[in-house]
C-alpha cells in the first residue's frame, strides 16, 4: 500500500494547487449543513441552551404558531442565536421572496425589509429557495458522485487492464462451471437492476440474495481461477483475458458514452446510487486501456524476471511489483473520470433524468434557470462551480 501511495505522490500529475482546491471543496461539502442551514448553530430560548443544527429537537419547543407548516426560525423570538453564514437550507422555501428575487433587489421579511443576516446573497428561485444554499449543498452531491463513480471506474479499469496486460498473448484455463455461473449471475443482475424497475421499483429480498450469491460468488471464483492459473484440463475452457477485455473496450467505445448513459438513466429508477453505478460502469475503458499498456511495459522489466526466478506467485508479482509501477498514467485517467462524472451528472440533472426529485444539484439549478433566462443568478453561479470543480480535477491530472 505504501508503494502505491508513494507512486501517486511522486507522480508529476499531482499538483499542489489543485489538491488544495480539491480539499477546500471537500471541506465545504462536509460542512455544508453548518455553512448553509435555516436553523441556528446555537441559540438560547426561555433560558435553555440548544444546538438545532447538531441536535433533533421537537418543533413544538420553539413553535409559537398553531400550524407546524408555517414554522419559520426567523420569526421565533430567540433570546440569543448564532446563525450559519448562509441562514437557509436548500429545501427551505421563503414565502416572502418567491418568483425569482434577484440578489440585487429589495428583499422582504413579512412587510419589512430583510435584515442583512437573513438576506439571500445570490437570490432565490421560483418557489423561494436560496441559490447560495443550493450551491453549497449541490457541491456535496457533485463531489459524492464524482469521487465514488471515479473510484468504481478505477476499480474496474485497474482489474480489467491489469489482467489484460499481465495475461496478454497467454491462455488461461477456467472451469466451465465458473463461466456458466458468472454468466447466469450477470444476466440476473442486469435483469433485476435494469429491467425490473420498468414495472416494479422494489426488488424482492430473495432475488437480491440470489443475485448477490451468484454474481458475487461467481465473479470472485472466476478471478481466483484466473489469478492463480490452475490449469486443470477437466471441464476447463481456454480463454484469452486480453482479447476479452479489448473486445469489450472496443464495443463500449463504438457507441457514444453519453448515449449509453442517457439510455440507461431513462429506464432505471432515479437515485444517487444509480447515477454513480451508471457513470462508473461506463467510464472504466480509458483507465483499463492505459493501465494495460503500462502493465505490458512493466511485465518485460528485469525486476519481473528476477521475481519469477525466485519463485514468487503471479498474483504477488502483479500486485506488489507491476501494479505500483504502472499506476501513474492510470491515476491521470481516474482524475479525468472524476471531472467527466461532474459534467455527466450535471447534464443528466439538467435533462431531468439524474438524481431524484428534492435533491439539489448544480445541474438542476441550471434546469431551473432555463425556465427563466432572466434569472442569471440561477445560471452563472452553478456554471462557475461546475467549471471550477472540473478545472481542479483536470489540473490534478495535468502533467
Amino acid at each position: 500500500m505504501k508503494r502505491w501511495i508513494t507512486q501517486i505522490k511522486s507522480s508529476p500529475a499531482v499538483r499542489k494547487s489543485a489538491v488544495i482546491g480539491l480539499l477546500i471543496l471537500i471541506g465545504f461539502a462536509i460542512l455544508a449543513p453548518v455553512i448553509a442551514n435555516n436553523q441556528p448553530l446555537y441559540c438560547t430560548y426561555e433560558g435553555n441552551h440548544y444546538f438545532p443544527v447538531f441536535g433533533d429537537y421537537p418543533a413544538s419547543i420553539f413553535n409559537e404558531y398553531e400550524q407546524p407548516e408555517t414554522f419559520d426560525w426567523r420569526e421565533v423570538n430567540l433570546d440569543y442565536a448564532i446563525w450559519p453564514p448562509i441562514a437557509y437550507s436548500p429545501d427551505f422555501m421563503d414565502p416572502y421572496n418567491r418568483k425569482y428575487v434577484s440578489p440585487l433587489a429589495t428583499q422582504k421579511l413579512k412587510n419589512d425589509e430583510m435584515p442583512g443576516r437573513w438576506r439571500h446573497y445570490l437570490g432565490t428561485d421560483r418557489i423561494g429557495r436560496d441559490t447560495a444554499a443550493g450551491l453549497v449543498h449541490g457541491m456535496r452531491i457533485s463531489l459524492l458522485i464524482a469521487l465514488f463513480s471515479a473510484f468504481l471506474a478505477g476499480f474496474i479499469g485497474l482489474i480489467a487492464g491489469g489482467l489484460a496486460g499481465f495475461y496478454a498473448n497467454r491462455l488461461v484455463y477456467v472451469h466451465l462451471f465458473t463461466v456458466l455461473i458468472s454468466i447466469i449471475g450477470l444476466l440476473l443482475w442486469l435483469y433485476v437492476s435494469i429491467m425490473q424497475p420498468l414495472y416494479n421499483n422494489e426488488t424482492p429480498k430473495t432475488i437480491q440474495f440470489i443475485i448477490g450469491t451468484l454474481f458475487g460468488g461467481g465473479l470472485l471464483w472466476f478471478l481466483n481461477k484466473v489469478l492463480l492459473r490452475r490449469n486443470q484440463k477437466v471441464l476447463t475452457l481456454a480463454v484469452n483475458p486480453d482479447g476479452i477485455v479489448m473486445r469489450i473496450i472496443e464495443i463500449t467505445n463504438s457507441v457514444p458514452k453519453f448515449l449509453i448513459i442517457l439510455s440507461i438513466a431513462a429506464i432505471t429508477a432515479k437515485s444517487l446510487t444509480t447515477v454513480i453505478l451508471i457513470i462508473g460502469f461506463t467510464g472504466w475503458t480509458e483507465i483499463a486501456r492505459l493501465f494495460r499498456a503500462e502493465v505490458l511495459k512493466a511485465r518485460e522489466s528485469e525486476f519481473v524476471e528476477a521475481a519469477n526466478s525466485i519463485g514468487l506467485s503471479q498474483f504477488r508479482i502483479l500486485i506488489r511489483h507491476i501494479a505500483p509501477n504502472a499506476l501513474g498514467p492510470a491515476s491521470i485517467a481516474i482524475a479525468f473520470a472524476a471531472a467527466s462524472a461532474i459534467l455527466t451528472e450535471s447534464a443528466l440533472s439538467f435533462l431531468g433524468i439524474g438524481v431524484p426529485e428534492g435533491v439539489v444539484t448544480w445541474g438542476k439549478m441550471l434546469q431551473l434557470g432555463r425556465a427563466n433566462l432572466e434569472a442569471w443568478w440561477l445560471i452563472i453561479p452553478p456554471g462557475i462551480m461546475i467549471l471550477v470543480s472540473v478545472f481542479i480535477f483536470q489540473n490534478i491530472a495535468r502533467k
